[in-house]
């Protein structure tokens, strides 16, 4: 689940009673790093990880096409947190 993000045109971004609900229900993962995530939301996002003990990861969108973000990273110059695929990291 990436939180503040809308995935598609029928769905909105969480709000955080939104994300507390999802946790009252039992989510056990976030996607904590994103491109369109700030600094503030990953912050928060990071102490509901800690606090929940949920698991958690990062999205590139890496989709292989010409403009995307390089794999690993979540914005041109920061990388996803523990984030290694030996074969495909690049610097």
């Amino acid at each position: 689940m990436q939180p503040f993000v809308s995935v598609s045109v029928v769905t909105k971004p969480l709000d955080k009673p939104s994300i507390n609900d999802l946790l009252r229900i039992g989510i056990i993962g976030i996607e904590v790093y994103h491109n369109e995530t700030s600094p503030d939301q990953i912050e928060f996002l990071r102490k509901i990880v800690d606090l929940q003990a949920l698991n958690y990861t990062g999205g590139s969108d890496f989709h292989g096409s010409k403009g995307d973000l390089t794999l690993g990273y979540y914005n041109v110059d920061k990388t996803v947190p523990s984030f290694r695929l030996a074969r495909f990291y690049s610097k």
